[in-house]
């Protein structure tokens, strides 16, 4: 028996007259009432410092970071770390308790206090992340369990304040504790001279906040003392403290400018190195 022969007789198909439709892309991007491009600047026209300084207890970072004009509010997290600039009118401090305070803080500058100072500095990054993340911390710790997400959450908090921070429309300034790459003494291997270029010197920061942080500002200064002598020559002298501040360490630390400075200041006043930014210097 054969089987039957099926033909099967296909539509024509017609070319279509229709307009094209809309392009998605050109439909989800409806003409903008201002070019960006309006917004365009001139390189170097900041107006305002924003920069480190790190250094070694007791070497003048809290000195220095108010010796600009203006109005000043500092930040503080270190304790009793005002004690070294007790008498200056121009400066009114601020001691956060938690992350809540510093979160209103930044809140409030961005807003209608901002206009109110001149420089905001804060004092110190490295104990900031205690503030922030000391209590979490501790608690994950105190339960036996894993410290990485309270130590990743703390870091990114510190994180949010430095990128808002920046954003300032003012001089911003952080302070942070130094510290020195070195062998473990536990091992039996003692540093050497830091002087002789053995290890290296760096932020007290994690490597976490460290990478925000750095290319956040305009420079980074590494403060340092040096032993000095006061008195007329050919009489006794007195042996004195001198501060200084460190804007070049050829690779032994991360201090630098993205200005034209000099490579070590004495007594330094941050007025002068607004006034090089500015172009007044």
């Amino acid at each position: 028996m054969s089987t039957p022969t099926v033909s099967v007789r296909r539509r024509a198909q017609r070319p279509t007259t229709a307009a094209p439709a809309t392009p998605p892309v050109a439909a989800a991007r409806p003409s903008a009432p201002a070019s960006v491009f309006t917004k365009l600047e001139k390189p170097g026209t900041a107006t305002h410092l924003k920069g480190v300084l790190f250094g070694p207890s007791k070497t003048g970072k809290t000195v220095a970071s108010v010796s600009g004009a203006g109005k000043k509010l500092l930040v503080l997290t270190e304790p009793d770390g005002d004690l070294s600039i007790t008498g200056h009118k121009d400066v009114s401090v601020l001691k956060p308790a938690n992350w809540k305070d510093m979160d209103e803080i930044i809140r409030e500058l961005h807003g209608s206090e901002g206009k109110n100072w001149e420089w905001v500095i804060f004092d110190s990054v490295t104990f900031m992340f205690e503030v922030i993340g000391a209590k979490d911390i501790l608690k994950t710790l105190s339960e036996n369990r894993d410290a990485r997400r309270s130590y990743l959450n703390a870091g990114a908090a510190v994180n949010q304040l430095i990128h808002d921070a920046v954003a300032l429309h003012t001089n911003v300034l952080f302070i942070t504790q130094m510290r020195i790459d070195e062998a473990d003494e536990e091992s039996g291997e003692v540093p050497l001279d830091p002087e002789a270029g053995e290890y290296n010197w760096t932020l007290a920061v994690t490597p976490m906040v460290y990478k925000v942080l750095a290319p956040a500002v305009s420079f980074l200064a590494r403060t340092y003392k040096k032993v000095g002598y006061e008195g007329a020559q050919g009489k006794p002298r007195t042996k004195v403290s001198q501060y200084w501040a460190s804007f070049e360490d050829f690779g032994r630390s991360p201090a630098g400018a993205r200005f034209p400075v000099p490579e070590q200041v004495q007594n330094l006043d941050l007025g002068k190195l607004l006034a090089t930014i500015k172009g007044g210097e």
